[in-house]
């Protein structure tokens, strides 16, 4: 066991309603919300260039949260008083979004939140084991969630629509009223939960993660020391300022898109991998910090991205983040001061947590990497644990209070953290260890791969694991010509490797690399892939003498 800690001091704390935290006001301040000017932006709408000021949205968000508590006709029902009402929002990202989640909190209510590219089957499954009882959703995926309701044996007028034309529109939760204050979770109500986001964790189905007011409060709080330089915006607009004095834009997407919508925004790179010619067509040079999570940048895939921007006159800053839903989510981050002189790491442990790199665990070697563990972290941001499921809280919450994140990492003698990657994802190969994000990183450099996934794969000839890649080529090829690529890509990461990593498994080409709704490769779904194909130049059955 090895002890991590943060090079922050602690911070104070606050035990309230996420609500009250970011969009509470005061009798003595009524210009102010969350402490920030009123009219100042919250949110803009990149499609539309819609703003929502801090006002409004906290206006909206009590308006919804009114209707929450007074559905408007045909929604009327009686809830169960045992139970707190949950909210599954259903749809892609919007600037709705943040008003439904806002509102959901101010009522006192769950909120749940289910990919957009989900299937009938996986929405009906999250919808059931959440107990939601209202579900939002978007007009091209009503047909997903209407198939979900009928397989979980709901009739027509259980559903209370058939077609989009009697269902209740979003607009008709507002102008009906306004909850005076949101509902309080003041003390020990913090520790109530808030959202269940679904994670598989390290291993099993999808499990409903209990994040809690507190635990995001204090998020919020912990992640300041890493974000010195973000300027709030405190005017009604955003001015551009002097140099150095404009208010801080972040720009988020998830990295399971092959690139950012370079036509929209100005000025924001492509992301990590990303081999088409996109961002010399736009003016990155706003841009300063690039943050990437989900998926550990090797130091090379770092340097490509960099001098990629660079040639574009963009002097851009790679860093990195670590977390879990299960930690609400992030833990470890890499502060931009340190981006260029830590390459590969995610940088220090947040204040107000403590971490482990443990080597064993009930008796299991976790690891053989000299200096690595499992990181396991205790503090304000771990979550509740696994609504209705003792056992899989209780096997990643230790009872003192440590949770098991399932990663692999090594620390630096400055505290630095460098991930290597998932404890049950590591390929064994005659005795060595491969760590699978190490080759990914490391194929993303190849001119003709534009996503990858290694994975391992077993050789009974061989008694051990083979490691295997998959691949998605930069543009459409024929079978003959993917054929030719793998074998390609395989002889050229056995250049770079030393031997004991080289994709013996094979290499397979593929359309697209199965990943989470935050972009984490889906290794279970290849692994059982694996199991029914040869890849191109898999290493087989020696001959016998």
């Amino acid at each position: 066991m090895k002890l991590v800690t943060s090079p922050y001091p602690n911070v104070p704390l606050f035990r309230r309603s996420i609500f009250t935290h970011l969009l509470g006001t005061t009798p003595d301040t009524p210009h102010l919300i969350g402490g920030f000017p009123a009219s100042s932006p919250a949110f803009i709408d990149a499609a539309t260039a819609t703003v929502l000021s801090r006002a409004t949205l906290r206006s909206y968000a009590l308006q919804f949260a009114f209707s929450l508590h007074d559905l408007p006709a045909p929604l009327a029902y009686t809830p169960n008083p045992t139970t707190p009402a949950t909210v599954l929002i259903f749809s892609p990202n919007t600037i709705v979004w943040p008003i439904l989640l806002h509102g959901v909190a101010a009522a006192g209510f769950r909120t749940t939140l289910a990919n957009s590219a989900f299937t009938s089957s996986e929405l009906a499954y999250q919808y059931a084991n959440a107990n939601a009882s209202l579900i939002f959703t978007y007009p091209s995926l009503l047909s997903v969630v209407l198939d979900a309701l009928k397989s979980l044996g709901c009739t027509e007028s259980e559903i209370r629509s058939t077609d989009a034309a009697h269902l209740v529109r979003l607009d008709a939760f507002f102008g009906r009223g306004e909850l005076q204050g949101e509902v309080s979770f003041d003390g020990e109500r913090s520790n109530e939960t808030l959202y269940l986001c679904y994670s598989s964790g390290t291993t099993g189905k999808p499990k409903g993660v209990e994040t809690t007011h507190y635990n995001l409060v204090s998020l919020i709080e912990i992640l300041r020391p890493s974000w010195p330089t973000m300027i709030p915006c405190l005017t009604p607009f955003l001015p551009a300022g002097h140099p150095g004095t404009a208010p801080g834009r972040v720009f988020w997407v998830v990295a399971v898109f092959p690139y950012l919508w370079c036509d929209q925004i100005v000025d924001v790179p492509t992301l990590p991998g990303h081999t088409s010619g996109a961002i010399e067509k736009y003016n990155m040079t706003s841009i300063h910090t690039l943050y990437s999570g989900a998926a550990p940048l090797g130091a090379d895939l770092v340097a490509t991205i960099r001098t990629r921007l660079q040639k574009v006159g963009a002097d851009v800053i790679v860093s990195q983040a670590y977390g879990l839903t299960e930690t609400s989510p992030t833990m470890i981050v890499l502060h931009p001061k340190d981006a260029n002189t830590h390459i590969g790491s995610v940088g220090h442990v947040l204040p107000n947590l403590e971490v482990q790199l443990v080597r064993e665990d009930a008796g299991e070697i976790i690891t053989d990497i000299e200096g690595a563990g499992e990181i396991w972290v205790r503090g304000p941001t771990v979550m509740k644990g696994y609504l209705n499921n003792p056992s899989a809280t209780a096997s990643a919450i230790t009872p003192d209070g440590w949770f098991k994140t399932g990663d692999i990492a090594i620390s630096d003698a400055e505290g630095f953290i460098t991930i290597i990657d998932r404890r049950k994802e590591l390929i064994k190969y005659k005795g060595f260890q491969v760590a699978p994000a190490e080759l990914e990183a490391l194929l993303l450099q190849h001119p003709d791969v534009t996503d990858a996934a290694v994975v391992g794969v077993d050789s009974k000839e061989e008694a051990t694991e083979l490691p295997r890649a998959y691949i998605v080529p930069t543009g459409p090829i024929t079978p003959r010509e993917s054929a030719v690529l793998a074998l390609e890509v395989q002889a050229w990461v056995a250049d770079r490797v030393a031997a004991h990593k080289k994709l013996r498994g094979g290499v397979i080409t593929v359309d697209g690399i199965p990943k989470s709704a935050s972009g984490k490769i889906l290794r279970r779904e290849l692994r059982e892939r694996a199991k029914g194909e040869v890849g191109h130049g898999q290493v087989g059955p020696r001959v016998k003498l």
